[in-house]
């Protein structure tokens, strides 16, 4: 008898929680305060460009869990990815126009910072790490 009310129970926990687990989500861990110009504290702090009116919203990449910049004057893209307590990586692009895309990771923890080339060859994208100061000079 017991064992029965307590499947109800279940069942109806976990109707609710897939019918407002987004909402949730959504209203204990708010993205909208960590991105954008209103993250931009945290970015100088980091090091990182801050982002202007230059940058849009790319909507095609965005997700919970993943936002996402384009700024078509100089050929740049960066994502944010997010887990439940905040920005955890973010990755720029940069399309020279010539062979290479440049890429600069940033982990938020360990703040750390990678950089990187990626060429198309023959259909295969063959990527390499690079110093800060290639990264630099090449672009």
């Amino acid at each position: 008898m017991k064992i029965g009310k307590l499947k109800i129970v279940l069942l109806i926990l976990i109707f609710f929680v897939l019918l407002f687990g987004g909402s949730v989500y959504d209203e204990i861990i708010k993205k909208s305060s960590t991105y954008g110009e209103n993250f931009n504290d945290v970015r100088k702090e980091n090091n990182l460009e801050a982002l202007n009116k230059d940058w849009i919203i790319d909507s095609e990449i965005n997700d919970k869990f993943k936002i996402s910049w384009i700024n078509t004057k100089n050929h740049m893209r960066k994502t944010v990815e997010y887990g439940f307590l905040g920005a955890e990586k973010e990755t720029n692009e940069y399309y020279s126009g010539g062979l290479y895309t440049y890429y600069s990771t940033f982990d938020f923890s360990p703040k750390k910072t990678e950089y990187y080339k990626s060429m198309c060859s023959g259909g295969v994208n063959v990527t390499t790490t690079i110093t800060k100061e290639e990264y630099k000079l090449d672009k």
